[in-house]
């Protein structure tokens, strides 16, 4: 195997690889880094390479409600780290209407159910197989990005116990896979290799689509949590599956009513019957929830928002402007940071974690 060249000669000075290239040619090569693996040892090499990729590039950006009907597709995105809303001019959004956001591509369909994967900050596409007449599909989770060998998209089916998947741009059809779930399925989340579905009673399915010779769902014994939560999103940390939801309290006397958010964790593929332990501490990490989709991710700490929280795409409840719920993970408490005026009375679509890599391969290392 080849090995792989350094970026700069080891011992090189600062001040040695800052007189060397041009500004705006350091900025064009760092354009043009096919990986994030690429794009961390640029940053590492000094003080001009790491300005050429700024860290605000691969930090996670909240996606606002758009115009279907927009001659331009014109889409705005938050940026929390410097608290910017810019526009994306995204011609491949027009006509269309979210059905999911995963390894920063959204899932896009149109009136007639025909389906596209988008990534918005390259412009790269693909397409999925259509559903059918009479399928009517969730939100789509992706097993890595498109373009990475075996990737597989994966959608719950509503109002039922089957699920959907397909090899993205291999399979000219979704298949269609029971998960062996008393109740109809709610989220599905991608951990460790293989697809975890989730009921709407918190019974577990584990899918294994991408590996078997033949797609199986092996259900997980039945444990409940400890607390009596409303669920919010799910998703997977470091191979294991969190949960994160609301503890509701009310108080007759005072006429009131609490909530805190919890976030809870568990190993499904443990032998046995898994045991959900409450999380109070996850250093140096943020978990970004979006309010339309029951699945989430997590990711380091951001310049804007503090560690150990949990930050929210909109409030529970709603309020008159666009406004993330940052929550303490230590004590479920919260707190408010409105950032741009309600667009259309709509709540903002999803977080994003930017994928800057046009083939998608170690996009996210």
């Amino acid at each position: 195997m080849a090995k792989r060249q350094q970026l700069a000669p080891s011992g090189t000075s600062q001040q040695d690889c800052s007189s060397r290239l041009p500004p705006e040619l350091t900025e064009r090569i760092g354009e043009l880094l096919p990986s994030g693996r690429e794009a961390a040892a640029f940053r590492s090499v000094c003080s001009t390479w790491r300005a050429a990729v700024p860290f605000s590039s691969f930090a996670p950006v909240v996606m606002l409600p758009f115009d279907p009907q927009s001659s331009d597709g014109a889409v705005q995105f938050y940026r929390v780290t410097d608290g910017e809303v810019f526009t994306k001019k995204l011609p491949a959004v027009r006509g269309k209407a979210l059905c999911g956001s995963s390894h920063g591509w959204l899932a896009l369909v149109d009136k007639v159910a025909a389906m596209t994967l988008l990534n918005p900050f390259t412009g790269a596409t693909a397409e999925l197989p259509p559903p059918g007449e009479q399928i009517k599909l969730g939100a789509v989770v992706l097993s890595s990005p498109p373009g990475t060998v075996g990737c597989v998209a994966v959608a719950a089916i509503e109002r039922s116990v089957m699920v959907a998947f397909c090899r993205v741009g291999v399979d000219r059809a979704w298949s269609l896979l029971g998960t062996n779930l008393k109740c109809c399925v709610r989220g599905i989340v991608h951990c460790c290799g293989r697809f975890v579905a989730i009921g709407y009673d918190g019974e577990i399915s584990i899918l294994d689509v991408a590996s078997a010779a033949v797609p199986n769902a092996t259900p997980v014994p039945y444990f409940c949590f400890p607390d009596p939560l409303i669920i919010r999103s799910y998703l997977q940390v470091n191979g294991e599956l969190h949960v994160i939801g609301n503890v509701v309290r009310t108080s007759v006397r005072k006429r009131t009513i609490t909530y805190r958010t919890h976030v809870y964790k568990c190993d499904v593929f443990a032998a046995g019957t898994p045991v959900w332990s409450r999380v109070t501490s996850n250093t140096d990490l943020t978990i970004f929830v979006s309010n339309n989709f029951m699945s989430s991710f997590g990711g380091a700490s951001v310049p804007g928002l503090d560690s150990n929280s949990v930050c929210f795409s909109e409030h529970l409840y709603g309020r008159p402007h666009h406004q993330l719920e940052i929550i303490k993970i230590s004590n479920g408490r919260s707190q408010l940071l409105a950032y741009h005026p309600r667009i259309k009375g709509s709540e903002a679509l999803c977080w994003i974690k930017p994928n800057l890599w046009p083939k998608g391969a170690n996009a996210n290392a």
